[in-house]
């Protein structure tokens, strides 16, 4: 059986419809380097993990979830390797599932989107959530879409082309914003890393981890819908 592989991540970030819990790390700030491991089966869990361990931020809730999701994006160099180590934790390709969604018509917040100029593939999952400072968000009943995307010149903060992964947890979910506040450490930030109004310094940062979990069915269906990303653009 193969090994854990591991990827750089862009961004990985949870947002909830609690106004305590949007969570955010990106590879380029300081004291942040998140990375995607893909775990295969094992005799303690038949399912394939993936899972991302960082430190994250607490982000002002500015516009208010309308939904709970985590998105993860990865540069499209990392994409074909991701779809390969996922082939070979599931043990073969599955065929992959085109989604009936549009993303733009589900735009909720002020900001251009990115321009997708390829397919949306849609994947169910066992479950997923995230785990940070005594605080949780968990779904059993979650879809996992995948889709290639380009900057916009109207979308200021993606600067190159990236996978994105974006989960929309279940109707199930169990959402607890309780946070530990001894969990929590208040860190002074360089002012390029306040993206957001209203975000200011000192920054409350905590360890998280995000985690997938996939039956190998499922995992190959993502590596054959990650697969048809990278050779239709």
């Amino acid at each position: 059986m193969s090994q854990t592989s591991s990827f750089e991540l862009h961004v990985a970030q949870t947002a909830t419809r609690s106004p305590k819990l949007f969570l955010y790390t990106h590879y380029q700030d300081q004291g942040h380097a998140p990375f995607l491991t893909v775990t295969p089966p094992s005799d303690n869990d038949p399912c394939i993990v993936l899972e991302c361990r960082d430190t994250f931020k607490f982000k002002p809730n500015l516009q208010g979830a309308a939904k709970n999701r985590i998105d993860l994006y990865a540069a499209r160099s990392a994409a074909l390797p991701l779809s390969q180590a996922l082939e070979q934790a599931a043990e073969g390709k599955s065929a992959a599932q085109e989604a009936q969604v549009h993303p733009e018509r589900n735009q909720s917040g002020p900001k251009a989107l990115p321009l997708i100029p390829t397919k949306t593939y849609q994947v169910p999952l066992v479950n997923a959530g995230m785990w940070i400072a005594g605080a949780s968000v968990f779904s059993a009943s979650c879809q996992l879409y995948a889709e290639m995307e380009r900057p916009d010149p109207n979308h200021g903060v993606m600067l190159e082309e990236e996978l994105h992964l974006g989960i929309a947890l279940g109707p199930d979910t169990k959402l607890n914003d309780t946070i530990n506040k001894q969990k929590v450490t208040d860190v002074q930030v360089p002012d390029e890393e306040l993206k957001v109004r209203k975000e200011k310094n000192p920054v409350p940062k905590g360890q998280g981890l995000i985690r997938i979990r996939l039956t190998p069915t499922q995992a190959g269906r993502l590596a054959h819908a990650i697969e048809l990303l990278c050779t239709s653009t």
